[in-house]
């Protein structure tokens, strides 16, 4: 997993684009918060840990590029494990939280290698991984829904 780029931290990350229909029957409690930036590229990391920390997520999604393995400062992206620790520690100082789900962007591969990527991304991190614009974003709605303990 060398090669990833995280571009977004939050509850539901790039929920309208996904369409998380699962989530609407929970109107009221969840509410999904886009994050933009990257707690891991010096540039955005500011705008990043400011929705963290005013959103203060009980659960988030990480958004992960596959075909990137470095930033536009030519720094090299640390290992998915660190990057999902880093999450969960900006904002469980304060509160619980984790990481309940991967979304993984695999512009650029055919489905198979997509498939492939989902899968070992999902083998590397335990948590359920999916690209929702290709596929689908349930997996990570029930992800949330089972975090928050909600029916």
């Amino acid at each position: 997993s060398g090669h990833l780029q995280e571009d977004c931290a939050g509850l539901g990350t790039e929920a309208e684009s996904w369409g998380l229909s699962l989530l609407d029957d929970h109107l009221g409690l969840v509410v999904e918060v886009e994050g933009q930036g990257s707690l891991v590229h010096q540039g955005y990391s500011a705008v990043a840990t400011g929705i963290m920390h005013g959103a203060m997520p009980d659960a988030m999604i990480l958004s992960l590029e596959v075909n990137r393995d470095r930033n536009d400062y030519d720094m090299v992206y640390p290992d998915v494990r660190r990057v999902i620790k880093l999450h969960e520690d900006m904002v469980s100082i304060y509160r619980p939280t984790m990481v309940t789900g991967i979304s993984l962007v695999t512009y650029g591969l055919d489905e198979d290698a997509a498939r492939e990527s989902i899968a070992q991304m999902q083998q590397e991190t335990g948590l359920p991984t999916v690209d929702p614009i290709r596929f689908g974003a349930d997996i990570l709605s029930n992800a949330i829904i089972s975090r928050l303990n909600i029916t």
